[in-house]
């Protein structure tokens, strides 16, 4: 795929592009524990186990991909379907949740991200899925900003409030 400012190549992950998955992951959890200590912590050990990534590269109802520039990947988007819970009063319904998505802090604001969910939606089509979703919180104006200029609105919100102790 041609990007704006740099030839980006979309694909499928493999098992051989773990450590890059991983450095990724590391970005996006770092930052979240920074803007977050309430609720996620810095560890030590892999960003994401080998099973984990194992196990969604083996479910068709899950998609992992990659961004690269030239031999480097760049960026990561983890999806999978959802389904409606079997109430009453809900209408009966699949979509594509977007998990986690990550691009290298050196590439963002170059239409990375854009570009991976634009092959989300392609792969969401091709399962006769119309609906995509994802979650991002507030703290992360960047991010949010890149989904609705992809096109996404806020559809519900989560509230919170701490008690004291």
């Amino acid at each position: 795929m041609r990007n704006d400012h740099i030839d980006v190549r979309i694909r499928n992950a493999t098992m051989a592009d773990y450590d890059a998955l991983c450095g990724l992951f590391e970005q996006v959890d770092h930052l979240h524990a920074t803007a977050l200590p309430d609720i996620f912590r810095p560890f030590s050990g892999p960003a994401r186990e080998r099973d984990h990534i194992q196990r969604i590269l083996d479910d068709e109802l899950q998609c992992l991909l990659v961004a690269e520039v030239g031999n480097d990947i760049i960026g990561v988007a983890e999806a999978n379907v959802s389904v409606a819970p079997e109430w009453p009063m809900v209408v009966p319904r699949r979509w594509v949740h977007v998990r986690e998505i990550v691009v290298d802090e050196r590439f963002r604001g170059k239409g990375i991200g854009t570009a991976l969910l634009a092959h989300i939606e392609v792969w969401a089509r091709s399962l006769g899925i119309m609906r995509v979703e994802l979650q991002v919180w507030e703290f992360n104006a960047g991010a949010r900003a890149a989904y609705e200029h992809a096109g996404f609105r806020t559809a519900s919100r989560v509230l919170c409030k701490d008690l004291e102790s």
